[in-house]
């Protein structure tokens, strides 16, 4: 997205922390766990094969594959505006949306509003 800015353009970002995909990871980093999920995967192409949709064993793979992306789950504030800033967005601000009303109930995770400026020099996008 700041690519796609102009020079000195505005950037808004809702974002947050949407899940816990760390723990999963981490899980999922040891061997035990790695011969598993094979197993786990050739099980649900098997079942697949057979005309049956393994919803829950699919499930499982998807969410395997989630947790290796870089993003996956959001980011910390911190983490995003760092990110930014190495992106050519400056004046990085970060505001707390926590409010229990935004959201109808307090969120679990923290969320909250990412703002910046492309530089004045930066090219823009395609």
């Amino acid at each position: 997205m700041a690519a796609r800015l102009g020079p000195e353009g505005r950037l808004a970002l809702i974002e947050g922390k949407w899940a816990d995909n760390e723990v999963f990871a981490l899980a999922n980093s040891r061997p035990t766990s790695q011969i598993l999920a094979v197993v786990i995967d050739a099980a649900a192409a098997l079942i697949l094969r057979s005309g049956r949709y393994p919803r829950r064993l699919l499930n499982r793979k998807y969410r395997r594959i989630e947790a290796q992306l870089p993003f996956s789950g959001g980011l910390p504030a911190p983490r995003l505006a760092e990110f930014l800033e190495a992106n050519s967005v400056y004046n990085v601000q970060i505001e707390p949306l926590m409010d229990p009303t935004l959201w109808g109930e307090l969120p679990r995770f923290p969320r909250y509003l990412a703002t910046g400026t492309r530089s004045p020099d930066a090219a823009s996008g395609p």
